[in-house]
């Protein structure tokens, strides 16, 4: 239970003492890794895309006491479906949940997943985030570092709940000129232009009900001052400042096997040259990507390049759009395609095993008042008129009236 940290996680555990109980089982080898050490609650780094979120995690991880999961998507993939997995606290249930996202953390490379009963055994708490907060753990284990952190863009969608179930976790926000954020976003996901920018919008609103619980980062900031921003960040998750994680790039070129093509610039030093690239784009392109964004860049201080015009509402692309959009991201990437077809596949076997469920509690139909009766006849109308009792005068309605009152002795009396 070494993983159970936080006030919050603790009062989980207390509820669900009984439960996890159930789970202690010997120890293996994930547990054998940093027995019995107190960990932090986790951190959440998040924004919109092609923003930093990669840059600020490469940096981070590269701490001697940091480890940083990056775009683990575990709210878009499982929270939708949550509640077809049934209550957690139920042992079967949470099985088949942590099942599944051991499935989805394999299609990570180089990730080497605990089992199922190493998952168990190391529960912060039988709920959904327990299972979140409990994956982040087990990945520092692995990593030998004491705190961890966890990367994904898309999570600002469920960013109030990530800030009321984690109370005490830093949650970091980055941002960026929409100018430079959406061409990179059409060049890295064959994002239509419409898509992209709506994209970068509903970031600047789950930021902007959020502003005062996140630390933002403005990409061109962070890039022009990497050290001053670096030591920021170290002090937000209580952690020194160590000068070696601006080399972040020399240990990512270990490991740029598992480096994603769109993320190749992590593999050299930071660079600033990438702000204002935008200045080579047609005058068009500017023009409608700053009137679909006029009210995020405004907020957040960045200058128009031509004349300010009345903020211009971008429709949000449909859903064939979007189907479109994810074939050109898919492309010819087997990794790509086999990340998706093993989401497909749990989200197909969840939701077909609750359908069988559901359909296996359905009363059987019974026929009520309302319901017309067939009429019987034949030996089935003979044999019924002999088993059924004769009507009582007092149930008999119009039909006869009933006697005078009888004692119980049934004596009849005159009446009172």
């Amino acid at each position: 239970m070494g993983l159970i940290r936080s006030n919050y996680f603790r009062a989980e555990a207390r509820h669900h003492q009984p439960i996890l109980e159930r789970f202690a089982c010997a120890s293996y080898s994930y547990a054998n890794v940093m027995p019995d050490i107190e960990f932090p609650p986790p951190f959440f780094i998040l924004g919109a895309s092609r923003s930093g979120t990669t840059l600020l995690s490469a940096i981070l991880d590269s701490h001697s006491r940091i480890a940083v999961y990056i775009e683990s998507h575990y709210y878009p993939f499982f929270r939708p479906d949550l509640h077809r997995y049934g209550d957690l606290g139920q042992l079967d249930n949470l099985r088949r949940f942590v099942s599944d996202v051991r499935e989805v953390m394999r299609t990570k490379p180089g990730m080497n997943p605990p089992t199922t009963q190493e998952f168990l055994d190391a529960l912060v708490a039988p709920t959904f985030e327990g299972v979140f907060a409990t994956m982040l753990q087990l990945y520092a284990r692995q990593k030998g570092k004491l705190k961890s952190g966890e990367k994904t863009p898309g999570h600002h969608a469920y960013l109030g709940e990530i800030l009321e179930n984690f109370p005490e976790s830093p949650v970091i926000f980055a941002m960026r000129d929409p100018r430079d954020a959406v061409p990179s976003m059409r060049q890295a996901f064959g994002t239509s232009l419409k898509r992209a920018i709506s994209e970068w919008n509903d970031a600047f609103e789950s930021y902007q009900r959020a502003s005062g619980s996140v630390h933002l980062v403005r990409y061109e900031e962070f890039v022009g001052k990497p050290p001053e921003h670096s030591a920021a960040l170290c002090a937000l998750l209580g952690e020194p400042y160590e000068p070696e994680i601006l080399r972040f790039y020399e240990k990512m070129r270990q490991v740029s096997h598992t480096v994603a093509h769109h993320h190749r610039g992590i593999l050299g030093p930071i660079d600033s040259t990438l702000v204002g690239r935008f200045r080579q784009m047609p005058r068009d392109d500017i023009e409608w990507i700053e009137s679909g964004c006029a009210a995020g860049m405004e907020a957040l201080g960045y200058e128009f390049a031509f004349e300010k015009r009345r903020a211009k509402a971008i429709t949000r692309p449909g859903r064939v759009n979007f189907f479109l959009d994810r074939l050109r991201f898919y492309g010819v990437s087997r990794r790509r395609w086999w990340r998706a077809w093993t989401r497909w596949r749990i989200v197909l076997r969840v939701r077909a095993t609750y359908l069988v469920r559901k359909v296996r509690m359905m009363p059987f139909p019974r026929a009520t008042a309302g319901t017309p009766s067939v009429p019987a006849t034949g030996a089935r109308a003979r044999q019924s008129s002999r088993s059924s009792p004769a009507p009582s005068p007092a149930t008999s309605g119009n039909r006869a009236r009933a006697g005078p009152p009888r004692d119980r002795a049934g004596r009849t009396g005159p009446s009172r």
